[in-house]
């Protein structure tokens, strides 16, 4: 094939690939003017449990941070499903993947628990791993201590258009949100490899990554905390129900949130 040939095939070719992506998207597009409200994380405090067991290691201790090693996945599972448990305040939760397995489900029934009394939940996932999930989490966010925002979403929600898209808005699609960050009423945080999911909490009967996480204490969880906040409350991160296109109806969402609270106790190969 000439030269000339092969530039005329390769500008065919885009051309192709950009009347599909516009073809498949229609008039898909991301929502504009999105009224974020803006939240930040709470300080620890005495009012808390989790605020008083740190207060003494801290005073005795000023200005340093503790770590402990997750070397465990199951260690990692069950310190998070614990700091779930013991939560009094608020839970600020950042993940590029979580799954919709035994360890995921398990750990979003017990955000609904915690929810119900009174917990503030916040929930940042990277839109990458969503898998259509969306109406699901627009149904979890309707509880009104519960706030999901979803980190540089796809316009297209399904379909091969969403390949397209990427292929056609490479740039930005391609910013993805790797950050994995657990923080607990403000006192304690966990930081490090480990999204959830079976696979990284030596729960899968096949595959098991060899993950780390550290569990942490002190001036390091406010910087973990900080963290989080910029991205919550950047225009990158939308909140997911304006990207449900078939809201769930009232009588679904109850009947749904009534299933999740009553299997949240199972533990069933945990």
């Amino acid at each position: 094939m000439s030269l000339t040939g092969w530039r005329n095939r390769r500008a065919g070719g885009a051309w192709l690939l950009a009347f599909l992506y516009l073809f498949l998207g229609g008039c898909s597009s991301l929502p504009e003017d999105v009224d974020r409200v803006s939240t930040s994380a709470v300080d620890v405090s005495a009012e808390t449990a989790l605020g008083r067991l740190v207060q003494q290691p801290a005073s005795s201790n000023p200005g340093l941070s503790g770590f402990r090693l997750q070397e465990s996945g199951r260690d990692a599972f069950l310190q998070r499903a614990a700091l779930i448990e013991a939560a009094g305040q608020s839970i600020d939760a950042q993940y590029y993947i979580w799954h919709s397995d035994t360890s995921g489900r398990y750990l979003a029934r017990r955000l609904l628990l915690a929810a119900d009394r009174g917990v503030r939940v916040r929930l940042l996932l990277d839109d990458f791993n969503i898998d259509g999930r969306d109406d699901v989490l627009a149904a979890l966010a309707r509880h009104p201590d519960i706030e999901i925002r979803i980190y540089n979403p796809f316009a297209i929600r399904s379909g091969p258009g969403v390949l397209l898209e990427a292929i056609g808005d490479f740039e930005r699609v391609n910013r993805r949100m790797h950050n994995k960050t657990f923080v607990v009423d403000g006192a304690f945080g966990i930081v490090g490899g480990r999204n959830i999911g079976d696979e990284y909490f030596g729960l899968h009967g096949q595959v098991n990554f060899l993950d780390r996480d550290m569990l942490t204490v002190g001036p390091v969880v406010d910087d973990i905390s900080h963290n989080f906040d910029r991205y919550w409350n950047s225009e990158a991160a939308y909140p997911v129900e304006l990207l449900a296109k078939e809201p769930w109806k009232p009588e679904k969402i109850a009947a749904a949130m009534a299933v999740a609270r009553e299997q949240a106790a199972d533990i069933d190969g945990i």
